[in-house]
């Protein structure tokens, strides 16, 4: 009787620690995922907005240039058709 309730605490014992090692395991795995996961998530953030940012002037330029060009055009028509009048 004596050497079941030993085993018996020690089994308690045994299953105590392993949860306590496990919580104490995890604990800095969690924290360091969760360091890691901002860390990534601002600096996709920044990368995002750095892209957008060049797509944003590359397209803005190309509107000025088609822009720029239909107004040559335009006064190309306009002095031809001054010159011939």
């Amino acid at each position: 009787m004596l050497k079941l309730r030993k085993v018996h605490k020690f089994q308690r014992l045994q299953h105590t620690l392993m949860i306590a090692f496990l919580v104490l395991s995890l604990t800095p795995f969690t924290v360091i995922a969760l360091f890691f996961l901002q860390s990534h998530t601002q600096d996709l953030q920044e990368q995002s907005t750095s892209y957008l940012l060049s797509i944003r002037d590359t397209k803005k330029q190309q509107v000025n240039d088609y822009i720029k060009s239909k107004e040559s055009e335009v006064m190309g028509v306009v002095r031809s058709e001054f010159e011939v009048a």
